[in-house]
């Protein structure tokens, strides 16, 4: 029976879907215009290309939708031109159909040939390599420097899927998000698209954890409505301060994306919208008719010395990104002042030139190349080691476009770099992998205190690392480290002992399947990855190895977000089925009044009440409050949860949680 749809593909269609594309262009300047004829030359031939296909999910509109969209988001929300409109419409012409990139630069010229070139996709079947999803990123970011438009339609490409994902299998959504938030949306935010960077990361955040983006959503809209008074009246007090009409000043509020909200919610180990002071900021553009650099910036300045003459400015919050700009091109004086009743709120100071680049990344239809560009050209690709994965070009991408570098010497005098807020244990497997497999901590500035692994470091430290033969990486280590290298050993380390462990037989295995759920229910082996330790019963992924070893970890561990994007065809969900109670290690994070019996309490709730065996405990105290740590067995996700609730009843307890 022949399938019926709910578009048709037909001349009518095609005429009205080239009409849509028309008038969503923008009104240019008056000297530039759009090619038409050469846009429809684009349109038609992709549309012939891609006549016969269809969508997949949802109503299965015709293919050619998804490159007219693709098209739309260039001109209108990047305000590109006919060169990036027409790759737009071709940009899957190679990938999906028998047209050759020899036909699109025979008719459109070599410019668009490089630009649909860089987009195409390495297949699974193409080349030797085992993570196509990354490869295919390292060949599109290889192209960027021939005609820097490759990065930004596949971005555009990117968003595009992800606004029509509704209706796509939950682990292809997975993957792609997962994607998302490992390549597209670092790379948005490297060259300083922010609108568009906040857009994937929150469409990602919403597939990837629907319970805590709704959750968050609607703390947000509670939150907003709050806190839409304060700004409306601190914003007309600053109006107040200043000329306005001399000095052409916008203001606006600016929000945060809820994903960068809620990773620093739990960077900050809480569940509080409100613990993101620059959730919502305040942004002042300049238009001064003499908008030279020289003049933005002391007109800045002379904001930035008024309004902290009304409101107190709070301690180190100021960043001159005017006088020294981030690397993206972002020029701006950022800082946080405190109202009459201690509100703390973020001010932007920049100008509408600036914020035109804060938000797109680039000026519409720029002669010259953007700075983001150019700093993907010089610092990432002329760097690039040939024997360097994918994936750590793609860490030190995200971590170079970090301005605050610091540099450590080593007692010898070399110099090592890191970014800020790196610690003792980064330090260490910077120097040499084996010394940071056996760090115990570091002498810092030839001082006789011995510091923590977990101690942060600063510019220009002096640091010697103290080791010993019988100490090795524990799975809390990867919350004290903080760069890629540091975590990518410890993760080895851990899968490599998890492997001796009883569970991690080898003689039972399984077939994935793949595009589907994976139940686990004690027919076959898999191994509980180190780095996160997932529990029985906790929302987690599977991931089996060239050797199909079958590696289980949390939904929220890092190493699943790396995986899915680079191996999703590897990845799938799993469903937990009551099995034989294995015991599986697992951290719990105390924090509480210091009082006499308060130990003794925890031990005997622990070890006596709930027959629980500990392996590690560790307590540090500061005065009346104590922070403590416990490893200890449990069976499952809810033999951990009353566990949890236990502890919570103890006289002095304040917080309990597993992260």
């Amino acid at each position: 029976m022949e399938q019926e749809f709910t578009i048709e593909i037909t001349e009518s269609y095609k005429k009205s879907l080239f009409k849509e594309l028309i008038n969503s262009f923008p009104k240019l300047d008056d000297d530039y215009e759009y090619r038409l004829s050469e846009i429809e030359r684009a349109y038609n031939l992709a549309f012939d290309a891609h006549k016969m296909q269809r969508r997949k999910g949802g109503d299965k509109e015709p293919y050619i939708s998804h490159p007219v969209a693709v098209a739309k988001i260039i001109a209108l929300e990047m305000g590109l031109g006919t060169t990036s409109v027409v790759s737009a419409l071709l940009h899957d012409v190679v990938e999906d159909t028998p047209i050759s990139i020899e036909e699109i630069e025979e008719q459109f010229g070599n410019k668009v040939a490089i630009i649909v070139g860089g987009v195409t996709k390495i297949t699974k079947d193409s080349g030797k390599t085992k993570s196509y999803q990354l490869e295919t990123f390292k060949k599109m970011i290889l192209a960027a420097p021939k005609d820097h438009r490759v990065i930004l339609i596949k971005i555009a490409d990117r968003l595009h899927n992800m606004r029509t994902m509704e209706d796509m299998p939950d682990n292809s959504r997975q993957i792609k998000s997962s994607e998302n938030l490992f390549i597209y949306a670092p790379i948005a935010n490297i060259v300083g698209m922010r609108v568009i960077k906040n857009e994937i990361e929150d469409l990602s955040f919403r597939y990837l954890d629907n319970k805590e983006y709704l959750n968050l959503k609607e703390m947000a809209v509670k939150y907003g409505k709050r806190k839409k008074f304060l700004f409306k009246s601190l914003t007309a007090k600053l109006k107040s301060f200043f000329v306005p009409n001399f000095l052409h000043l916008e203001f606006e509020t600016i929000e945060k994306s809820l994903y960068s909200s809620w990773i620093k919610i739990k960077e900050r180990n809480t569940e509080l919208l409100c613990s993101v002071h620059n959730f919502h900021s305040i942004r002042i553009s300049i238009g001064a008719k003499k908008n030279d650099k020289k003049n933005i910036r002391q007109i800045a300045y002379n904001l930035f010395q008024e309004i902290t003459e009304h409101y107190d400015l709070k301690i180190n919050t100021l960043q001159d990104w005017i006088k020294d700009p981030k690397k993206n091109g972002f020029s701006a004086l950022i800082f946080d002042i405190l109202d009459e009743k201690g509100n703390q709120f973020e001010i932007q100071i920049l100008s509408k030139e600036n914020k035109r680049i804060a938000d797109r990344g680039f000026l519409p239809l720029c002669k010259k190349l953007p700075d983001g560009f150019k700093f993907i050209e010089t610092d990432i690709l002329e760097e690039l080691d040939a024997n360097e994965t994918t994936n750590e070009t793609i860490e030190r991408l995200k971590l170079s476009i970090n301005p605050t570098k610091i540099f450590i010497f080593t007692p010898q005098g070399k110099k090592i770099e890191l970014p800020k807020k790196a610690t003792v244990l980064d330090f260490a497997f910077k120097v040499h992998t084996e010394i940071g497999l056996h760090c115990v901590g570091a002498k810092i500035n030839d001082k006789k205190t011995l510091y923590p692994c977990s101690k942060t470091l600063n510019s220009t430290d002096k640091v010697e690392i103290l080791t010993h033969k019988n100490k090795y990486p524990k799975s809390e280590w990867l919350n004290i480290a903080t760069t890629n290298n540091a975590k990518k050993s410890i993760i080895n380390f851990l899968n490599k002992k998890n492997e001796t462990k009883e569970h991690s037989k080898t003689d039972k295995t399984t077939t994935f399947p793949y595009k589907k759920k994976l139940i686990v229910d004690g027919t076959f082996d898999y191994i509980a990855s180190g780095c996160c330790n997932p529990l029985p019963g906790e929302d987690c992924i599977a991931y089996q190895n060239e050797i199909n070893k079958i590696f289980i970890h949390k939904k929220n561990c890092k190493e699943t977000e790396f995986l899915r994007a680079s191996q999703g065809n590897k990845t799938v969900d799993i469903v937990w089925i009551p099995m034989k109670r294995n015991a599986t290690i697992t951290s719990v994070f105390l924090e509480g009044y210091d009082k006499v019996g308060i130990i003794e309490d925890v031990v005997r709730t622990i070890s006596n009440d709930m027959e629980i065996n500990m392996k590690e405990f560790w307590i540090k105290a500061e005065e009346d409050i104590f922070k403590g740590q416990i490893d200890l067995y449990v069976f499952d996700l809810k033999h951990r949860d009353n566990l949890i609730k236990n502890l919570k009843k103890i006289n002095g307890i304040i917080t309990v949680n597993s992260k």
